[in-house]
């Protein structure tokens, strides 16, 4: 049977990638992706369309599935207990020790032999003595990982203020760097609350959709600028980038009753160098 290729969602940490299997998959079974260190859990979501085929990545970021039997889906249960029973036990000896940090996730290799400790922190955390204890306890290696609270919404997932699964979580593999620049050429709100996402950051889809807004701009008006309309000279007030139309009003005019929204193609002026939209701060 030929490999088919699936969307899969591993279930140690909440992240998406690209599985193959020549197994009879359906969407919502338990498969074991193979890594370096065995094989992890994941669930398969959907399959991937012929037209998705063409946007495969690199063999190395897409793993071989196979569909998990009953022996598996046992073990699987086994290690959803011994991670729960782990952050319970983490979270309990690290206020114990007095330690200002905040657990995130519990993941374990697929061989057993190491329980891996996500956590957020101020600054830097002694952690020696709570190794020592959770060594003791769960009788193998033992990592304790720092990571940022942009790794921590990756690790957790949720909803964004599109109400999708945030992007982190779904094809995002690197943190880009983003700029307050960004939502100012798209035209935002620069209240913080409504352009960042739940890690507290700008909101990651600022970055890729930088560029489009940059090449749509360049077409554009800038706003205050005078162009022409139907043989009349008009004042630009407003532009709309991703519907190409402009909002227009005569110069004289000073309340918003005679703006006009025309079609970009209706108005005539010269091209511009790019600048940024005036942020809208309401």
């Amino acid at each position: 049977m030929k490999d088919e290729y699936f969307i899969i969602h591993f279930l140690d940490i909440a992240r998406e990638h690209i599985g193959f299997s020549d197994d009879d998959i359906k969407p919502g079974d338990v498969c074991l992706a193979k890594v370096e260190e065995g094989e992890e859990f994941c669930v398969s979501l959907f399959k991937v369309s012929n037209k998705m085929l063409n946007e495969i990545p690199e063999p190395d970021e897409c793993y071989q599935i196979r569909k998990a039997n009953d022996e598996d889906i046992e073990r699987m249960e086994w290690l959803k207990r011994r991670r729960e029973d782990a952050f319970r036990t983490c979270t309990q000896m690290a206020s114990e020790c007095g330690l200002e940090m905040k657990l995130v996730n519990v993941s374990i290799a697929p061989n057993g032999n190491k329980i891996t400790f996500y956590y957020t922190a101020d600054g830097r955390v002694d952690f020696r003595e709570l190794v020592r204890e959770l060594a003791g306890r769960f009788r193998t290696r033992i990592e304790m990982r720092q990571i940022g609270v942009r790794d921590e919404a990756q690790i957790v997932g949720g909803l964004g203020p599109c109400m999708s699964p945030i992007c982190c979580t779904r094809f995002l593999r690197d943190f880009e760097s983003i700029s307050l620049q960004m939502a100012k050429v798209q035209g935002l709100n620069l209240i913080p609350a409504k352009i960042s996402g739940l890690c507290g950051r700008l909101m990651c889809c600022l970055y890729f959709e930088y560029d489009v807004y940059k090449s749509i701009l360049l077409d554009m008006p800038e706003i205050g600028s005078k162009v022409m309309y139907k043989d009349e000279e008009v004042i630009v007030r407003d532009v709309y980038p991703l519907m190409k139309m402009v909002m227009i009003s005569k110069e004289n005019m000073q309340t918003g009753e005679d703006n006009l929204i025309v079609p970009l193609d209706e108005i005539v002026f010269e091209r511009r160098e790019i600048k940024c939209l005036p942020g809208r701060i309401a």
